[in-house]
């Protein structure tokens, strides 16, 4: 039989000793929460750990679409969906780079859906990259797919805050694209995210709860979907009806929230009307028809021209739509008692790489067999276009499609956008873009 004094020493030794593992557990959890999964997964106590996490959590935690507790980001982690269902990695954020000279808000860079999903020193350094460029703003997708995976009453905003926040640390504007459709909210027999929403007023719920959350850090202006004058990206076709519908419900929903808010139209895709897209200027035309102007506080477009320059003259181009061409985008707004407003440039560019052949020097003779530059042809398209811009009153802000190359891969030219290549090396259009938008 034990005494009394050996069993209080064993009682208080196994006190100790659980005491000791506990704060091993915490102390191991505190420091893998900035690691990704993929980092831990051939470690057997953390992967215990993160087990138990799991177990002990609620239904919904264990699906990977959840608001993850603060002191437990990167143990759980998580997954969203936006096609690629792609898990972004946490590191530790990146010095802010000091602005030695300001940002310039007339201009910015479009970056589609590559900011959320990027780690924290990484995106750091591609924020940092946009300070030194000198452009003021950034425009990215919203995806309500990403931030609503799986039904109407869960929301995940973790990879969106970190960008807002980011991007605020940098004095750098955010424009959002409230876009892309989850497959609980799709029409039966959808199996895309650019299909229209079976229901409209739940993608306006989902714009007014973005309003609500982003308003109170910044977030004022909103567009609404992008370039649903094409099937890509409005499927199964254009319908300037439906989008009007959209565009007219979301504004109210996000200006509820917000009365400082501004909303543009979706920038159109350049396009001729046809079984299958809808021209920008037919499409703003049936939008006006639809009886949606006071939705919208500007318009979006997107004049590519490449591989031409944007002033060269020929009656297709994106450009010369917008104030050039009988009719243009000017001369429909203008006729509908919409001349104050603004067109706002939010993609151009032109890519460097791609199946076909490479463009070297613009020309007037078209051949559909160019479906990219030279990169010192995109550096001249981007002179041509923002000296031009420099000369439009009613132009609000232009933003260039895109920082940097998606990838190496020349089976499409949608890899080769970019500022700088995939390797981060800059292109010429790199250090020209620092110069033509520089505050003097």
């Amino acid at each position: 039989m034990k005494s009394k004094k050996s069993s209080t020493i064993e009682a208080v030794l196994l006190v100790l000793i659980i005491a000791a593992s506990v704060g091993i557990l915490f102390f191991q959890i505190s420091a893998m929460k900035n690691q990704p999964i993929a980092q831990i997964k051939n470690e057997p106590a953390l992967l215990i750990q993160r087990a138990l996490l799991v177990a002990s959590a609620p239904e919904g935690m264990r699906t990977g679409h959840f608001e993850t507790p603060a002191n437990l980001t990167g143990v759980l982690g998580y997954k969203s969906d936006n096609d690629r269902r792609r898990q972004s990695n946490r590191t530790q954020p990146v010095q802010i780079i000091p602005q030695t000279t300001s940002v310039n808000y007339n201009y910015g860079l479009s970056t589609g859906e590559m900011l959320p999903w990027m780690s924290d020193e990484d995106l750091g350094n591609t924020l940092n990259s946009f300070v030194s460029l000198g452009a003021g703003w950034i425009r990215m997708d919203l995806s309500w797919g990403s931030i609503q995976p799986d039904s109407a009453t869960a929301y995940d905003w973790k990879n969106i805050d970190r960008v807002v926040s980011a991007a605020n640390a940098r004095n750098l504007k955010v424009l959002p694209i409230l876009a892309y459709t989850p497959a609980w909210a799709r029409p039966s027999g959808c199996n895309n995210d650019k299909c229209a929403p079976a229901d409209p007023a739940k993608f306006a719920a989902f714009a007014a709860e973005a309003a609500k959350r982003y308003a109170p850090l910044g977030v004022h202006t909103w567009e609404i979907w992008n370039e649903p004058n094409i099937s890509v990206f409005w499927q199964p076709a254009p319908d300037a009806k439906a989008y009007s519908n959209l565009l007219k419900l979301a504004s109210a929903a996000i200006k509820a929230k917000d009365a400082q808010a501004k909303i543009i139209t979706a920038g159109l895709s350049p396009a001729d009307t046809s079984g299958t897209d809808i021209s920008p200027i037919d499409f703003l035309t049936r939008i006006y028809q639809a009886g949606v102007a006071s939705s919208f506080d500007a318009v979006g477009m997107h004049p590519y021209t490449y591989p031409f320059l944007a002033t060269d003259a020929n009656p297709w181009s994106a450009w010369l739509q917008m104030s050039v061409t009988k009719p243009n985008l000017r001369s429909v707004m203008t006729q509908n008692g919409d001349s104050a407003k603004q067109i706002w440039i939010t993609e151009v560019g032109a890519p460097t790489g791609g199946p076909g052949l490479s463009a070297v020097t613009a020309t007037n003779k078209y051949s559909g067999q160019y479906d990219h530059v030279s990169e010192a042809l995109q550096a001249q398209i981007m002179s041509n276009a923002i000296g031009n811009y420099k000369t439009l009153s009613f132009a609000g802000p232009l933003f260039w499609y895109t920082n940097k190359d998606l990838g190496t891969a020349n089976s499409t030219n949608e890899n080769f956008f970019g500022l700088t290549r995939f390797d981060g090396s800059n292109k010429t259009a790199f250090d020209l873009f620092k110069s033509l938008i520089s505050v003097k």
